[in-house]
This record gives structure tokens, sequence and C-alpha cells, in this order.
């Protein structure tokens, strides 16, 4: 007996083809034993082996079309057999996965750059268009840049809610279903600890008055050197009540 084929043909609103593509030979869901003059003796039906084969392929739509026609074709021409059933037959749209990977949070007042990965998987052809949204609930969004990148150069609280990147074929990212989306992201701006420019840590070393002093008396003032990171220094006397059995070197 023939195994069943079939052919997939998509036109557009003209009865242009736009894609065609045939399935190999589909395999049979049942097992037929037979007697010695072929008479049929058992029948083994697989439906506990979901015996179902998945037939498809993918197509880009050209510009311009705005609807499609699919036509499912029987390619055996003769012989006993050939007998098949459909089920779930679709046309969805198929994207590249959008994945925003920057760090969730954002110090305020320094520079936050956002990173995204799109993966290469064809569905799209290139050039394309992008589209960042922001949001405060994760609910309504609005647009705020139509570039791959988004820097800010001075992140500030305000800033604080979720993120979105588009990603469709050049002309298609106003249409929702002809485009991409990210997950929504979120990123928090809060401030953080900054260090006084003109202060910096020393470890494991004692720092002295100047000039240095074996000794000195508690009525006493000290003068104190401090040099900035860019190599100032500037004075200043404190008391000496409560440097008690210091040493200089």
């Amino acid at each position: 007996a023939a195994l069943p084929k079939v052919r997939f043909v998509i036109r557009d609103e003209n009865g242009n083809s736009i894609h065609e593509v045939s399935s190999c030979e589909i395999p049979p869901t049942v097992e037929l034993s037979k007697d010695v003059n072929c008479n049929i003796v058992r029948m083994d039906v697989h439906l506990s082996q979901s015996r179902w084969y998945l037939v498809g392929t993918s197509f880009h739509v050209p510009s311009g079309v705005h609807s499609l026609q699919l036509t499912i074709y029987n390619d055996v021409s003769a012989g006993s057999g050939n007998d098949f059933a459909l089920d779930d037959i679709e046309i969805r749209l198929c994207t590249p996965l959008v994945t925003i990977t920057s760090t969730n949070k954002a110090c305020k007042d320094s520079v936050y750059r956002f990173e995204a990965q799109i993966s290469d998987d064809s569905s799209f052809e290139p050039p394309f268009d992008y589209r960042w949204e922001f949001s405060s609930d994760s609910l309504h969004w609005s647009e705020i840049a139509d570039s791959l990148n988004l820097t800010f150069p001075a992140a500030r609280t305000e800033q604080t809610g979720w993120y979105r990147l588009m990603v469709g074929k050049e002309g298609n990212i106003d249409s929702p279903n002809c485009r991409a989306v990210s997950p929504p992201f979120r990123l928090d701006v809060t401030p953080c600890a900054t260090e006084d420019p003109n202060v910096f840590q020393i470890h494991n070393v004692r720092l002295l008055p100047d000039p240095p002093i074996c000794s000195v008396e508690e009525s006493e003032d000290i003068q104190f050197v401090q040099a900035d990171r860019n190599g100032q220094s500037q004075s200043e006397k404190r008391s000496a009540r409560g440097f008690t059995n210091m040493t200089g070197t």
C-alpha cells in the first residue's frame, strides 16, 4: 500500500506562490497482520504511542502582502492506501528570542547601559527596526528610544521601572503581529555609596604628625598633613589631647 505524502503551497491574495514544501512519506499508525492468503487477522492501533507526525515549514511574507492562502495537496497519484488524517492546521508568526541581559540595578547619577541579545534564527530578515519602551507599572508602556543601544548618562531614581525591547523587520515595528518583544525587565535606580574624591584609604600604614614628635603636652597643638589623590596637601592643627605615648620616625 502507498504511504501518504502531502505538499504545502502558500500563495498571496493574487494566487502567486510564496513558498512550497513537500513532506516525506508519512508512516502508518496501525500494523496489519495477515495470513498466507492476505486476509487481515489482526490490526494493532498505536493510539497510546501518539503517532501523530508534525509536518510543517517556515517562510517569509513579502512586503505588501496582507493575506495568505494555504493549499495542501495529496502527492500520491495512484495505488491503494494513501489514507491519512489532518488536525491542528495553523499559520503563526515565528519571532526571534529577545532578552535583556543587563544588570537590574543602577547607581543614581552613574552611567547605565542596557544590553540585549537577539537570537539569529532567520525568522526575521534584516534590516531591523528597534524600539525601547518604559513602564512604571508593567501595564502601561511608552516609547523612549528607537535604536538598539540605550544608555542613561546619569541614571535617575524616577527611571526605576520596567523596560522592554521590540525588534521587527524594517517597516513592521508598529505591527503587534509582526515584531518580537522581550520579557519585561525590571531596573532599580538607587543612591549608591560613593567616595569623597579628595579622600582615599591607606592600609597597614601609620599616619604621623608633621613634624614627627617623640612626646607632647596635652596643651600643645599638633600640625597634621593630609594629601589628596592629586598629591595636593592640606594642613590642619589639632589638639594633642588624647594623643599619648606617640613616637615618630
